[in-house]
């Protein structure tokens, strides 16, 4: 099958959030977090419902599926970026269910908690991933949410603006 670029979804999509995170990393939150709205608007359930089982698209079907998931990362990093700490809990939250060992999204919970005014629910949640990954991995969690953890505990004033990572 042919068709345009622009008439298919996934290469519309994947342009999108590849605006949307050079966007991000320029520090245009707003511009970053419209791209990337736009990118996860074209997404409708699972990539090529109904052909996982055929080995061919395996390789397409995940890196489709990896690419939303970073998609929402970036939109949640957006969303902090502009204060919409709420968005981003719930954004992640939705991230972390699907990928339960990824830091990152952890780290940006956290964040979006801290927020939020969640401070506990920020702390708890470093103690959960803590225990999982020393249980599951036998592992301690990376740097970036060690020194998270504790920057919340001394309520760093660094926390409450805007950080602009990927």
């Amino acid at each position: 099958m042919h068709a345009p670029d622009e008439q298919v979804d996934g290469v519309r999509f994947a342009r999108l959030v590849t605006d949307g995170r050079s966007l991000l990393e320029s520090g245009r939150a707003m511009e970053a977090y419209r791209s990337l709205t736009r990118a996860l608007r074209l997404w409708r359930g699972p990539a090529m419902a109904g052909l996982a089982d055929h080995p061919p698209l395996a390789a397409e079907i995940a890196r489709l599926e990896e690419l939303r998931m970073s998609a929402t990362e970036y939109l949640a990093t957006a969303a902090l970026a502009l204060g919409r700490n709420e968005e981003a809990v719930a954004l992640l939250g939705g991230v972390i269910r699907e990928c339960p060992l990824r830091e990152g999204p952890r780290a940006g919970l956290m964040l979006a908690l801290y927020r939020s005014g969640r401070q506990a629910e920020a702390l708890a949640l470093f103690r959960t991933t803590r225990k999982m990954l020393i249980d599951e991995l036998g592992v301690e969690p990376g740097h970036e949410l060690a020194r998270l953890q504790q920057s919340i505990l001394r309520q760093d004033p660094a926390l409450a603006r805007p950080v602009l990572a990927v």
